[in-house]
């Protein structure tokens, strides 16, 4: 019930919450790496995947502890909004719409409910940081981090490697987190994003059709406003 502090809190003061958004760089989800070169994620109309796969798992994971697990990322992006499709290792689906300056993600679970979630919540960035889908899952990339001076063949392109690490994000976490990364030496588009469990592959595809939000995601949104009072 912590995610729904934000929303059903008529009391909070609106300057607040854009205070407190004003540091997290919000607004990069919807632009290219300024700040970043090294990496570039598409601005404006896009679509991508990322297919997730877990080399070191000795066991099937579509069953038992292990069966939530992302198995696939689909964005599909505009100007006004993008939504995420998470599919789990054991089939079912969750379903995200991000709006531009508003600093909530509308989250639908597999049960079917919609609500907003701070995207500074704690817990939903630890789960975000789980399934890399745009440009803050690169933060770590620097010029030091590159490993060879020219690029190198990788899944048939040409890329840019680099390895490095992460800060955990987790409470109590210690030890920085292992990763390795292949760009695209012309476009700057990522190819390939290896974690400590995970191997996370990246196809960009052109926007065939315009990204539209389903009746309840807008009715949620609309409520949203109406609460915290947003035009």
């Amino acid at each position: 019930m912590n995610n729904l502090n934000l929303f059903m809190n008529k009391k909070i003061n609106q300057k607040c919450i854009a205070a407190l958004a004003f540091g997290l760089g919000f607004l990069q989800l919807f632009t290219s790496a300024a700040a970043d070169p090294l990496v570039q994620f598409p601005t404006g109309n896009a679509a991508w995947t990322v297919d997730i796969t877990y080399p070191n798992d000795q066991v099937p994971t579509a069953t038992g502890r292990n069966s939530q697990r992302p198995k696939r990322i689909e964005v599909t992006q505009s100007d006004k909004a993008r939504r995420t499709r998470i599919t789990l290792l054991d089939g079912q689906t969750m379903e995200e719409w991000t709006i531009p300056n508003m600093f909530v993600v509308f989250k639908e679970y597999p049960n079917g409910g919609v609500f907003p979630v701070e995207n500074n919540n704690v817990e939903f960035q630890i789960e975000n940081s789980s399934m890399p889908r745009d440009i803050s899952a690169f933060s770590w990339v620097t010029p030091a981090s590159l490993q060879e001076k020219t690029p190198v063949s990788f899944r048939g392109q040409m890329c840019y490697h680099y390895a490095g690490t992460s800060k955990p994000l987790s409470h109590g976490g210690s030890t920085d987190l292992k990763r390795e990364a292949w760009i695209d030496s012309k476009s700057l588009l990522p190819i390939a994003l290896k974690t400590e469990s995970t191997v996370c592959v990246f196809t960009f595809l052109p926007l065939s059709t315009p990204v539209e939000m389903p009746p309840k995601f807008q009715k949620e949104v609309a409520y949203y406003k109406h609460v915290m009072g947003l035009p």
